[in-house]
């Protein structure tokens, strides 16, 4: 499944009978990061050199390519990092042994909920018992993904002691 939290690529939940375990995986990161430095490096020398040297208006154009660079970088992490992480997903026990980003015991659990924007865009969210302790927030790429965790989250909030989940 391809998830994310925050704007890094790739990002691995696990439910148990007894907790929920978030594990980010930094190596996808590193992968689109000469992508990412490079469209980066592209527009700001862009930007300078038409400006200094040339045409300060065609400079200005670059400044704002800048979205549609982010777009379009965006669109791939997406598009590319859910075919890379779905093949590296084979061997869990060892991405269970990678630092964990957050673990949630089910007794620390107030609700789970799952809100579905539109087609690429669905969220999930888990609310903690506790009102110091901020809710966490992961993204879900591709409506085929959105039902499997659903699935799984549904199953998770059945088993006893129950926890409350809430669908949008």
């Amino acid at each position: 499944m391809y998830l994310a939290r925050g704007r890094g690529t790739g990002y691995g939940v696990y439910l148990t009978t007894k907790r929920i375990i978030g594990i980010k995986r930094k190596w996808t990161r590193l992968l689109f990061l000469p992508i990412d430095a490079g469209l980066f490096l592209f527009v700001i020398f862009g930007t300078f050199k038409f400006h200094l040297d040339l045409d300060p208006l065609i400079g200005l154009l670059f400044v704002f390519l800048l979205p549609a660079v982010d777009y379009a970088n965006r669109r791939t992490t997406s598009w590319l990092g859910g075919r890379i992480l779905n093949r590296a997903d084979r061997d869990i026990p060892q991405q269970l042994s990678r630092r964990w980003d957050f673990h949630a015991q089910r007794a620390e659990i107030l609700y789970i909920e799952t809100i579905r924007v539109s087609e690429k865009k669905q969220t999930f969210e888990i609310f903690f018992n506790d009102p110091k302790r901020k809710p966490i927030t992961i993204k879900i790429s591709g409506i085929e993904q959105y039902s499997i965790l659903t699935r799984l989250l549904e199953k998770f909030s059945r088993i006893e002691p129950a926890v409350m989940l809430r669908q949008f």
